[in-house]
């Protein structure tokens, strides 16, 4: 709702003429509305004003980023929004189920249908064995959560590089590193794609599911371009977006889209200029598609105008009311309000902190539970709990006589807010009580932040069993919540140490593809360390500068900068943080030192040995240290590194496998087939084995087996045309060339434009004496 007492300003005036315009004249070059102020500057006020005031031309859908934590992902976005259409609230299931399953809705509408194609296949691939297996194995899991975190993130598997560039992602890009070599993530990704019987002959789905965001970005604009009315997508409170969701807007949803030839405009409202940051300048720059306006205070005229509105006309008391509030309308429309409700507020001492005037009339107990519940950016019983039982120095029983008291009491100010489940104090509000508790007493606010981040930690303990293996503890989503909800608020503790575990949780994070458990906190107190109103105090100068160095790689193009300032930690790291560290360190290290950072990071993976997790153990020697050796062309070690994948988990094929081209790349032929044979043993149906196998047989000129190899990969494959082409070299060269040329034949049906196969086949002709058929 629009604030009874709403005043104009000229900014606020030139941004809705420009609006207005945008709405009427569909050639208007203005895509974006941004407004961007201070918290309680009014921005919402005039987001709510500009749908009000067109609500008969356009439709307004609202996402406020402060209300909703729990969309954290552009496909969620997309949906929320949908789901705010006019029409589609009409139809409610079981209506809308019914139609679902007769197909009309989704026949008739590009974005749900896909949606549902996606989850349909997401759920399937989760419960259904690929073909050759019983029952999903622990792989097959875990392709798929690599398949729905890529998906969800913007990473495209299509062309393995990120659809979108968003931090999480500039981080993934080194995680992703993690994976490469003779089978990256990527290859058994689209293997299991291939074999499974969802998704194995529908090209088109395969597609989707590798790059899910892209083409349901398309199918979502088409499909609000389609509407009668204009649709408008306001994006509130956009500063606690993620860093996906950011990047998805400017690049996939404004530019590579056909959203500007639509009717569709969006308003982004935030703390911060969008244009500050250079992916939203060179959209810019290249589209001229936004109108910004920044919000100022109300300067004192204004301040005067509103407060004679309701009514409150003392010229000496307007003056100190501006003193006090500096014109903020959040101050304002609170002032507004206590009077309304014939409150007596004394605005005699001019030159009084606003959170004295906010908190006028409570007592001193009262007071300091407000400040302790701002130092959380959301609350419940079971929190209020643990800060009041931490500050045994504070009696409560003379104002609030427990813990149920002191909850309800909170419920119940005017700048406490509801949502999801939660309470919270409101930003501005948040922002006041928390920098006062801090001036006034800064150890009783470390104190307080020390025992969030061990509550949260305690919460992360409950959620696996002691001792729970690295991967289990990361593949838990409520032990990454709780671990990254710790991890903030120890950054404001005041304790380095704590910037260590931030630094660990970092590097494990990174290599279980698990960003947000260090990147929301850094994104958290980036953002509140920017707040103009806050400079002050949020944080020691040298966290501010720790931070900083790690917020600024980590959005830099120069990740090698990053890599090594976190070296200078490697002593202080968990074992399985300078792992990490040392393969990423590899990834980017100039080629003459990627080899010994890797050696290191061997030699660091004794140290896990003591982890019980075969799983966890042979995957990182196999993907993490084999194939990356194996990318620099460092066999011997790779090989080393197969073997001790082998020693734990010996029925690991995909070890035997990658250790047989390791040694095909050494021409130790015999051990190269030993390899594949033992693959094949406990995967008899890996058509890549039976092919290698193959090639490795022929070297050796056992021309019969290497056929038999040939026909047991085409068995599984019958399309792989390499097979069929050396096939009938083989052939070829037992001089049986009848069979030789059908072999040729079959695979010029797959790909008619191998001339290697033509030329072949032309000699096998010759040799048969079949002149004119070989020239032709």
């Amino acid at each position: 709702m629009v604030t009874p007492f709403y005043i104009s300003r000229p900014s606020a005036e030139q941004l809705e003429s420009q609006f207005t315009q945008a709405l009427e004249k569909e050639s208007s070059s203005h895509l974006i509305f941004h407004i961007w102020g201070v918290g309680g500057v009014g921005k919402s006020t005039l987001t709510n004003k500009l749908a009000e005031d067109h609500a008969q031309q356009a439709d307004f859908l609202r996402i406020s980023f402060g209300e909703t934590e729990q969309i954290d992902n552009p496909i969620a976005v997309m949906k929320k929004f949908y789901d705010f259409l006019p029409d589609i609230e009409q139809v409610k299931a079981p209506l809308l189920q019914r139609d679902l399953l007769k197909g009309n809705i989704l026949k008739a509408d590009p974005f749900l249908s896909l949606y549902q194609k996606y989850w349909d296949t997401i759920n399937e691939l989760k419960s259904t064995p690929v073909q050759g297996e019983k029952s999903v194995t622990a792989e097959q899991s875990d392709l798929v959560k690599q398949l729905l975190s890529k998906g969800l993130s913007g990473f495209s598997l299509l062309t393995g590089t990120p659809a979108l560039v968003p931090v999480a992602e500039k981080v993934g890009e080194l995680g992703i590193s993690l994976a490469t070599g003779i089978l990256t993530e990527k290859d058994r990704i689209g293997n299991l794609l291939d074999q499974h019987k969802k998704t194995q002959k529908d090209r088109e789905l395969k597609e989707l599911m590798l790059a899910p965001i892209p083409k349901l970005t398309v199918a979502f604009v088409e499909r609000l371009a389609n509407r009668q009315k204009p649709v408008v997508l306001i994006f509130d409170t956009y500063e606690k977006v993620t860093p996906d969701i950011d990047n998805w807007l400017w690049q996939s949803l404004i530019a590579n889209t056909k959203i500007s030839q639509s009717k569709i405009k969006l308003i982004i409202s935030g703390r911060r200029n969008l244009l500050k940051t250079e992916c939203w300048r060179k959209l810019q720059q290249d589209h001229n598609y936004i109108c910004v306006q920044g919000l100022d205070r109300f300067d004192e005229p204004q301040t005067q105008a509103y407060l004679n509105q309701i009514p409150l006309t003392d010229e000496t008391q307007q003056k100190q009311i501006f003193t006090v509030t500096k014109g903020l309308p959040y101050y304002l429309d609170w002032i507004s309000r206590q009077i309304q409700a014939g409150f007596f507020l004394d605005f005699s001492q001019g030159n009084q902190e606003i959170a004295q005037l906010l908190l006028q009339g409570l007592t001193d107990i009262q007071k300091q539970l407000i400040q302790l519940a701002a130092c959380c950016r959301w609350f419940d019983g079971g929190i209020i709990r643990e800060i009041l039982d931490s500050q045994s120095v504070i009696n409560f029983e003379d104002d609030i006589h427990g813990y149920s008291d002191a909850m309800q009491w909170l419920q119940n100010r005017d700048f406490v807010e509801y949502v999801q489940g939660k309470y919270r104090l409101d930003d501005v509000a948040r922002d006041v009580f928390r920098g006062e508790l801090w001036r006034e007493d800064r150890q009783l606010f470390q104190q307080v932040n020390q025992q969030l981040s061990q509550y949260f930690q305690a919460l992360a303990d409950s959620e696996v069993f002691i001792d729970s293996p690295p991967r289990q503890c990361y593949e838990n989503e409520q032990w990454c919540a709780y671990i990254s909800k710790g991890l903030y608020y120890g950054l404001y503790g005041g304790k380095q140490e704590s910037l260590g575990q931030l630094i660990c949780r970092f590097l494990e994070s990174l290599y279980f593809s698990q960003y947000e458990v260090f990147l929301l906190p850094i994104v958290f107190v980036k953002d509140e360390v920017n707040l103009e109103d806050n400079q002050s105090f949020l944080l020691l100068n040298l966290l501010k500068k720790e931070l900083s160095i790690i917020f600024n790689h980590l959005v830099s193009d120069e990740p090698q900068k990053l890599w090594e300032y976190f070296y200078r930690f490697k002593y202080s790291l968990s074992d399985l943080a300078k792992l990490s560290l040392f393969v990423n360190q590899s990834a980017y290290a100039l080629p003459a030192q990627k080899l010994d950072y890797l050696q290191q990071a061997f030699q660091q993976a004794e140290t896990l040995q003591a982890i019980n997790d075969q799983e966890f153990l042979s995957d990182l020697y196999l993907w993490t240290l084999g194939n990356s050796f194996s990318e620099l062309e460092a066999y011997e070690n790779a090989i080393t590194s197969y073997d001790e994948a082998l020693k734990i988990k010996p029925d690991k094929h995909e070890a035997w496998y990658n250790r047989g081209i390791a040694l095909g790349n050494l021409d130790r032929l015999k051990e190269e087939i030993f390899s594949y044979d033992q693959a094949l043993k406990i995967k008899p149906d890996k058509h890549e084995a039976w092919y290698n196998r193959g090639i490795a047989l022929g070297n050796l000129d056992r021309l019969k087996e290497e056929i038999f190899s040939y026909d047991n990969a085409l068995k599984i494959k019958p399309d792989k045309h390499e097979a069929w082409v050396n096939r009938g070299d083989a052939l070829f060269n037992l001089g049986r060339y009848e069979e030789a040329i059908a072999s040729y034949d079959n695979a010029l049906k797959i790909k008619p434009d191998d001339h290697d196969a033509w030329h072949n086949r032309g000699i096998a002709l010759g040799n048969l004496g079949r002149i004119e058929d070989a020239i032709a």
